[in-house]
């Protein structure tokens, strides 16, 4: 991974606290789930679960709403 030069702007540090603060129990809920895995398949797809989670509100917060799906539109 590239390391920065530069330090981020305080409302990038502000946003990157907010996003992690919302994920801190979610990650604390899935690691306590996960504590004596079952199964390998249960625990990628739980770690996929919270992978996506986590880029939805990223992008959630960096670019404000998802947009809802154009496909809404031809149902009504």
């Amino acid at each position: 991974m590239k390391k920065h030069t530069t330090h981020p702007s305080a409302k990038a540090e502000q946003l990157a606290d907010s996003i992690l603060a919302e994920m801190r129990d979610e990650i604390i809920d899935f690691l306590r789930d996960q504590e004596a895995p079952t199964s390998s398949l249960d625990y990628e797809n739980g770690l996929l679960d919270l992978a996506r989670a986590f880029a939805k509100k990223v992008t959630a917060q960096q670019a404000g709403p998802l947009p809802k799906s154009r496909n809404l539109k031809k149902k009504s």
